[in-house]
């Protein structure tokens, strides 16, 4: 994953077995995040999904595998945040818009009702949000600051949404292909 900085389009953040951090638009490069790698799971060696929050970029979250880490200060300390989470490849981190200790993962796999995490704490602690979503991988999401605080899920079929005012998950973009 590569991330572009929300205000200096000249710092860049790249993840492959680390956290790469270029702030000469990619001139030079320096790690920022080195988590420790699991050798019993070679897929969880490589960064697998990231995210900055657009409000404070001093919040970056990573993944490997099923394991999250964030930072709150550019990347000087990580904490790992995975507690509380299914054990499950994290497929896409989202971080809300305006509030950067609100994040969301989409998980894979067909494990029933396992799809969606959300916290409301940058990660101290974590809410099942798969309420009445499909069995079936959930691969993207993006929050919509501007609709209710809606949050948006990609799954391997079909896209579905739920806002601060929907008790459950409803399916989004007719006339869309699954």
């Amino acid at each position: 994953p590569v991330l572009i900085h929300p205000f200096n389009p000249e710092t860049l953040y790249v993840g492959n077995n680390k956290v790469r951090k270029s702030e000469d638009g990619m001139r030079s490069w320096k790690v920022i995040g080195s988590f420790l790698n699991n050798a019993n799971n070679p897929d969880e060696d490589w960064i697998g999904s990231m995210a900055i929050s657009e409000s404070n970029p001093d919040y970056i979250f990573a993944s490997k595998g099923s394991r999250l880490w964030r930072t709150i200060n550019g990347g000087m300390f990580w904490t790992e945040i995975t507690a509380g989470l299914a054990n499950l490849n994290i497929n896409k981190i989202a971080v809300h818009p305006r509030n950067p200790n609100l994040i969301a993962v989409s998980l894979s796999g067909y494990n029933a009702g396992q799809k969606v995490f959300i916290s409301y704490d940058a990660g101290l602690t974590w809410i099942n949000y798969s309420k009445n979503l499909p069995n079936i991988p959930a691969k993207g999401l993006a929050w919509d600051d501007k609709w209710n605080n809606a949050l948006y899920v990609g799954m391997d079929v079909g896209i579905y949404y739920i806002d601060a005012y929907q008790e459950e998950w409803s399916a989004y973009g007719q006339g869309l292909p699954n």
